[in-house]
């Protein structure tokens, strides 16, 4: 269920889940809307999700609190694909989900635009519940080479195969991780960008 920018708040949030065939949603895209950390934790409480693999929570004003609260339930249990750009995760945030054993199945994974510093970085590289990942996404936030050699060096970063620093402070990474699927996203999509 596809409901990017529709104003919906958290109270929109908790009527949807509460529909008879919330249980069966796999994708629940939610990017541009109001849902806040309240609508997180309303979230983070229900069981009605129990079939999603596919959830975009962009730019909702959410914060590391509400991150703390979603990754401490088993709503995430079976994500395979998470994107939280756009909201203000901080380090906390990201420490937040780094050390969340619910994230264990997340293979894509976007964090752009989510003040994330070398803190956030280094929390992702030592996290064993993120082995998993094979795309990661880190665009626009404050990393430096520090982040980069840490997760370049992290033996839980084996089957990383995108990572995406654009925008950050960053000056050596294609050469750091040599492992990764270097490309042009325009690319892969011909005529999309």
């Amino acid at each position: 269920m596809r409901l990017g920018g529709n104003q919906i708040s958290s109270k929109g949030l908790a009527a949807l889940l509460r529909l008879p065939h919330a249980s069966e949603l796999v994708i629940l895209a939610l990017d541009g809307n109001r849902i806040g950390d309240q609508g997180l934790r309303g979230l983070a409480a229900s069981d009605s999700l129990v079939s999603l693999r596919d959830l975009a929570l962009s730019s909702n004003n959410l914060t590391g609190e509400g991150v703390r609260a979603l990754v401490g339930s088993a709503a995430l249990a079976g994500v395979e694909t998470l994107y939280l750009d756009m909201n203000e995760l901080g380090d906390q945030g990201v420490q937040n989900l780094a050390q969340s054993p619910v994230m264990a199945e997340v293979r894509q994974l976007s964090l752009n635009a989510t003040g994330v510093s070398d803190a956030g970085a280094i929390a992702l590289s030592r996290s064993p519940h993120l082995c998993q990942v094979t795309w990661l996404e880190l665009g626009e936030n404050r990393i430096t080479d520090a982040g980069v050699k840490a997760l370049a060096e992290s033996p839980n970063a084996a089957n990383l195969r995108w990572l995406d620093l654009k925008g950050n402070r960053t000056t050596f990474y294609p050469l750091a991780l040599p492992r990764l699927i270097f490309q042009d996203p325009c690319a892969t999509r011909r005529g999309e960008c």
